[in-house]
């Protein structure tokens, strides 16, 4: 209690000399004081400003935490309702093809494939409680897709085309012109053998099916030309085919 008198006392005596002092020593002092406080009064009111706004900086960060969960959400909302946009497209075009083909189908969905060099064949949840057999053939809007080699009680193997064990009967669509259609080790490309050596087939005309042999049925879209080499007794055409091997996901099954 005495010691805070004392200090007490001290400060009101330092606080009267500091006013009768002679101005020009009164101004000295007055001006060194102020610039030993000048940092800790900065502080203190950058400290006051900072406790001030805290709240309403927090409630900024928690604003901005929840709109950045709400953005990410519509986001996978809406990448959600184009994926079903474009799915129900798809099935929408597919059930189209399939009322106008001549066929009778049977719909299966690709459920895996098997790419490499030597081997493309996909995988169809259809199988022989469905009425699925050897040799079927697979199509989709797009065109021919390939045959059944194999089948299971509810899946089934389909070879594609583009296989290099795959041979199907074709002629160009623009002269008529028969071959044979080879699958390739080479990418997704087919090649047409044993064109007539005369042929006029031209780069961009259609080959289709021919219907020659008892699997394919005739006028399946195979693909474009986009290549075309001399032989030494015919010629062959390389062909793009018509359907999009890594975009595979319903297809028909002619019964």
């Amino acid at each position: 209690m005495k010691k805070e008198l004392v200090r007490y006392l001290l400060f009101l005596l330092f606080f009267f000399l500091l006013l009768h002092l002679p101005n020009v020593y009164s101004y000295r002092i007055k001006n060194n004081l102020l610039n030993f406080l000048k940092p800790p009064l900065k502080f203190l009111i950058n400290l006051s400003h900072f406790l001030f706004h805290y709240s309403d900086y927090k409630k900024l960060i928690t604003e901005n935490k929840n709109l950045t969960e709400e953005i990410t959400k519509l986001k996978l909302e809406n990448s959600q309702l184009n994926y079903l946009r474009n799915e129900n497209e798809r099935l929408r075009n597919l059930l189209n093809f399939k009322k106008q083909i001549p066929y009778s189908t049977i719909a299966g969905e690709v459920i895996g494939f098997q790419y490499s060099e030597n081997r493309k064949i996909i995988f169809i949840s259809r199988g022989e409680k469905d009425g699925v057999f050897k040799n079927m053939v697979c199509l989709n809007q797009a065109g021919l897709i390939g045959k059944v080699i194999e089948t299971s009680e509810n899946t089934s193997t389909v070879m594609c085309i583009n296989d290099p064990n795959s041979r199907v009967p074709a002629k160009t669509v623009d002269t008529e012109d028969f071959g044979l259609v080879y699958g390739t080790t080479k990418g997704e490309l087919l090649q047409m053998k044993f064109l007539p050596k005369d042929t006029q087939t031209k780069i961009g005309s259609l080959v289709v099916t021919s219907g020659l042999g008892s699997i394919y049925p005739k006028g399946i879209v195979i693909g474009e030309i986009c290549a075309i080499r001399d032989e030494e007794f015919y010629k062959t055409a390389f062909i793009k085919p018509a359907f999009n091997f890594s975009s595979l996901e319903v297809v028909l099954l002619v019964k």
